[in-house]
């Protein structure tokens, strides 16, 4: 008879959710020649094994998703936290291809460090070469962060896409570590968690990387309502 330990992710009520994986990224951007610091605890859930067709998509996360940096002249940028393919498999205890439950209970168990800047461009797509193809952004500016109305998307490899703010990422560092998710928007721009954008598509809008349930919940209602630029 065999029996699988499967841990339960904090901020979730759901019995049917579990989790692989969690990492401490430490990300360094500079943009108009001044450099920011944000840090996020990201964990990587998914539906239990026993009940993964039923409940599939049905655990995201609601704390640690995204990366926040308020800018000199009271911008917001938000990065994914969500880390790149060749930075997870970095951190995978087994061969590629294989991942069993607790694959990354070793890296977890040192605090294994992984330097994203040689494997990703951004936090989340692969450097070339790569068999994945990312077609969204890499992050968000929203245009003030206490009263946001108006938000783009930018790519950090497209100059044009960034050109108001000259973005660039300094540093990016992902540590393994069981820890509790967790993330600076509370403080950093509490008003962006009580605001609703406007999109012409889903994945590529900051509503993607931001939790409703967090947003919209205890009030249940959005203050700010911020357009896509």
């Amino acid at each position: 008879m065999f029996a699988f330990y499967e841990q339960a992710p904090p901020y979730t009520f759901d019995p049917f959710c579990t989790y692989d994986l969690t990492y401490r990224l430490n990300v360094t951007i500079e943009a108009e020649g001044q450099q920011y610091l944000s840090e996020v605890v990201h964990q990587l859930s998914r539906s239990r094994r026993w009940i993964a067709e039923m409940n599939s998509g049905g655990c995201q996360q609601t704390h640690g998703t995204a990366l926040s940096f308020r800018l000199a002249n009271n911008r917001l940028v938000l990065i994914s936290s969500w880390i790149c393919p060749k930075a997870q498999r970095a951190f995978d205890d087994t061969p590629y291809g294989y991942k069993p439950p607790g694959s990354f209970a070793q890296a977890m168990r040192e605090h294994r460090r992984v330097d994203l800047t040689s494997l990703c461009v951004s936090v989340h797509r692969d450097r070339p070469p790569s068999v994945f193809s990312y077609p969204g952004y890499d992050g968000f500016v929203i245009d003030d962060a206490d009263n946001p109305a108006r938000w783009k998307g930018f790519k950090l490899d497209v100059a044009s896409s960034n050109s108001d703010e000259h973005l660039r990422i300094v540093s990016a560092f992902a540590e393994a570590a069981d820890d509790l998710p967790k993330d600076e928007l509370d403080n950093v721009a509490p008003t962006v968690l009580k605001t609703t954008f406007k999109y012409d598509d889903w994945w590529n809008s900051p509503e993607a990387i931001l939790s409703f349930s967090r947003r919209y919940y205890p009030d249940r209602k959005f203050t700010y309502t911020a357009d896509q630029s």
